[in-house]
């Protein structure tokens, strides 16, 4: 039965067409099996790290500038008391000064009164 069918008539134009079609066909999915890869995007990066490591990170670098904070401002305390002590000692000097001006100007006035 299969004998007595006669023979498709296939031309060449269409099987250099199908060839063609195929190719790019199988071109496309070489592409969009590389572009859209599922297992290269689950697969942990090398240089990657856990949340455990970047919390530590982080503790680590908010406790260092903790300690340059507070040792600046011990610092600036130090030198604030340095400034206080000098303005006492400078106010102290300048109010003898004005007392010893003082006494001399009224004695110059007492001279004069006379």
């Amino acid at each position: 039965m299969l004998a007595d069918a006669p023979p498709p008539s296939v031309s060449p134009q269409t099987q250099t067409w199908a060839a063609i079609l195929s190719a790019i066909a199988g071109a496309l999915a070489v592409v969009v099996k590389k572009r859209f890869n599922r297992n290269s995007s689950t697969k942990p990066k090398k240089d990657s790290i856990t949340h455990a490591e970047l919390q530590q990170g982080l503790d680590a670098m908010r406790d260092r500038l903790t300690a340059g904070y507070l040792a600046m401002a011990d610092k600036f305390d130090a030198h604030q008391r340095d400034i206080l002590s000098a303005i006492g000692t400078q106010g102290t000097a300048i109010e003898k000064r004005l007392d010893a001006l003082e006494s001399t100007v009224a004695r110059l006035d007492e001279r004069t009164k006379k």
